[in-house]
């Protein structure tokens, strides 16, 4: 206040029953308007009245020592009467061994007469064995003769020992060559620096466009230098696939260890050549195409080795017709080693109500290359003479309860300057006039409107049921062009099934081309009506499609 240059702060202490032993409170001062700080803390004691016996602390004084000789240190520290010499049993654990790695520490400290602290030096003891970092903790036990404090961060500490001898670690591709043909091997040499007298494990990580197992036999994600030596090797092993391929990479590059430090050369290439294989050949698709004026497009791909075009043949099939329905096309198409070429389908104008039509482009096996799974493409041609209809959900499924209801949205293409009636049926395993209300079939898209939505109102009921279906199918119709000419909802049953499903057993074993494995598939008890079970194949290293199975 004005007036006065002093002002009490009280600190009441709070009785209790707790054994705690000395404690105290630190005050700080902060920095404001008017003043300067000169001296900013203060400690309060508090003088525990359940017990005389001394409280002791531990503080890490230096967290950090060398075999190059830093030391690391402890303090033991107590509060309360000092007037005898206080001992303090210690626990030593870490990685490092004491009287080994570091001067020996007896497991009792001693706070002479008169002090109130003892210091606790870490001293490393050199050697010349490749040993990483090393820690040393130090924990004050419990004992009869004082009281340690609540949290352990109090009695605890770690000091970390760096290891003198830390070796520099590199990696090279001695034989950076490797190739398909013989299974000629490339070489990476890791090499270290330093002392040689212990065994030194190295990780490493892998990258590059050749899968390991795959293009090469598998390697290891560690390598061991043996004691006595300053390198070892990798060796990368191709394996002859037989499938076209460009030239691929192996790159291998060592991983930070605290037993090692990366030199300048961390990572180092292998490349793998082809076997002279003959390349393969994918075909896929960009676009589809529109009599209105947009060009359908097929995507082939090649993959292989060195350079120089080769001829890819093909076959055209579908309801649309070469020649007629889209510009003639060839069959055959020549092209580069490992790139991507377009052939396109030019759509024929005409005034021929056709509505949607299709071209499928298969790729012709020949001696000159090879084909891969997806040797088949199919585009679709949009007939721009009648509008076309199309059909959607708005959802994926809906949950069978009473209210609830599900929208499929029909739309149409081109001119909307007249309203445009729809028909359709319904199917699915859900009952029309039972699951869900019988809609009137047709749905009449207003003039100017691009679509209308066919609302199906969902009837709730106590049946257990599981999942049903319910499908719009879109009607042909003199008046408009089919698309996109179904849509299915999931109807979820409302209904809690009491049964239980699972996989019994839940894995099995076959070798390739010797027999069938099986899968089964368990109730927990029979059921008096048919189940009807989805599965799905959403994992796994095996490719179906008559790949692996």
């Amino acid at each position: 206040p004005a007036g006065q240059a002093s002002l009490d702060i009280a600190f009441a202490a709070t009785a209790d029953t707790a054994q705690e032993g000395p404690e105290f409170a630190n005050f700080e001062l902060l920095p404001g308007s008017g003043y300067v700080l000169a001296g900013s803390t203060a400690s309060i004691s508090i003088t525990d009245d359940d017990t005389t016996k001394p409280l002791v602390r531990l503080i890490t004084k230096g967290s950090d020592a060398s075999e190059a000789g830093d030391n690391g240190q402890f303090i033991v520290e107590r509060f309360g009467s000092t007037a005898t010499a206080l001992s303090v049993t210690v626990a030593l654990t870490g990685t490092a061994t004491n009287g080994t790695d570091y001067v020996n520490i007896p497991t009792t400290v001693t706070i002479a007469a008169g002090q109130s602290q003892v210091l606790v030096d870490v001293t490393p003891i050199a050697d010349a064995l490749i040993e990483g970092a090393e820690t040393v903790i130090l924990t004050i036990s419990a004992a009869t003769p004082y009281i340690r404090p609540a949290s352990s961060a109090d009695y605890t500490g770690t000091v970390t020992i760096t290891d003198a001898q830390t070796p520099g670690v590199s990696i090279v591709a001695s034989d950076a060559a490797a190739a398909e043909a013989g299974s000629d091997p490339g070489i990476f040499v890791i090499t270290r620096t330093g002392a040689t007298t212990g065994a030194l494990v190295v990780q490493l990580g892998l990258t590059g466009s050749a899968l390991q197992g795959v293009d090469y036999a598998t390697i290891p994600a560690q390598v061991t230098i043996p004691a006595g030596s300053d390198f070892t090797t990798v060796v990368i092993t191709p394996i002859d696939d037989g499938i076209g391929e460009p030239a691929q990479t192996v790159r291998l590059y060592l991983r930070a260890n605290s037993n090692y430090a990366i030199g300048t050369a961390g990572d180092a290439t292998v490349t793998i050549t082809d076997n002279a294989d003959v390349p393969y050949v994918t075909v896929g698709t960009t676009a589809s195409a529109k009599e209105s004026g947009t060009n359908g497009t097929f995507k082939i791909s090649t993959q292989g080795t060195g350079s120089g075009n080769i001829t890819v043949n093909y076959t055209l099939s579908g309801t649309a017709t070469n020649g007629t329905d889209f510009t003639t096309l060839a069959g055959t198409l020549s092209i580069g080693k490992n790139t991507t070429a377009t052939i396109a389908v030019v759509p024929t104008q005409d005034s021929d109500n056709e509505g949607y039509e299709n071209v499928t482009l298969t790729l012709t096996p020949n001696a000159a290359y090879t084909l891969a799974i997806d040797s088949s493409a199919t585009l679709n041609i949009e007939d721009d003479e009648l509008p076309q209809i199309n059909v959607s959900t708005t959802d994926d499924f809906f949950s069978e309860n009473a209210g609830n209801t599900a929208k499929f949205f029909v739309s149409r293409t081109g001119a909307t300057t007249a309203p445009l009636t729809v028909n359709y049926t319904m199917s699915g395993t859900a009952t029309s006039g039972v699951d869900y209300t019988a809609p009137t079939g047709s749905v009449t898209i207003a003039a100017a409107g691009t679509g209308a939505y066919v609302d199906i109102a969902i009837l709730g009921d106590a049946l257990l049921e599981g999942t049903e279906t319910i499908t719009l199918n879109i009607t042909p119709d003199a008046t408009y062009n089919v698309g996109f000419g179904f849509a299915t909802y999931d109807l979820d049953d409302a209904e809690s099934p009491t049964l239980s499903l699972r996989f019994n057993p839940n894995a099995a074993t076959v070798a390739e081309n010797v027999g069938t494995a099986t899968a089964t598939i368990t109730l927990s008890a029979a059921s008096a009506t048919t189940v009807t079970v989805q599965t799905v194949l959403n994992s796994g290293t095996a490719l179906g499609g008559g790949i692996d199975y």
